[in-house]
């Protein structure tokens, strides 16, 4: 988040800068719905105290059952090839990752390095 907002400052003039928006995300992989509380001060400890002091905001909850591990691979995109990779539970799992064309991990790859290099 830190970084989007510095990158997007670069040639800004100063006392003119706005911070982009961010949508938080939870990518949920359990079996079960989600019930806990979508709004993080609900879910920080000491919140009554130091409520000043924690964001209030509600997150969009993805829940990864909803997509088959098969519509994720044809997508051929980075972030439904790490939802992919965050369902792989067993050894049939890993194993569907032999269907994802060779081209798209690398690109995926280069991409998500980039990504976590900047």
């Amino acid at each position: 988040m830190q970084r989007s907002w510095k990158n997007s400052r670069k040639g800004a003039p100063p006392l003119r800068y706005s911070s982009p928006p961010v949508f938080p995300i939870v990518f949920y992989d359990g079996n079960r719905n989600w019930t806990a509380a979508r709004n993080f001060q609900e879910r920080t400890t000491l919140s009554d105290l130091l409520k000043s002091y924690i964001p209030d905001f509600e997150y969009i909850v993805v829940p990864l059952s909803r997509y088959s591990n098969q519509k994720l691979i044809e997508k051929q995109d980075e972030l439904s090839l790490i939802m992919l990779i965050d369902k792989l539970r067993n050894a049939a799992d890993f194993h569907q990752l032999t269907e994802i064309p060779k081209n798209t991990l690398i690109i995926s790859a280069i991409i998500l390095r980039t990504l976590c290099l900047s």
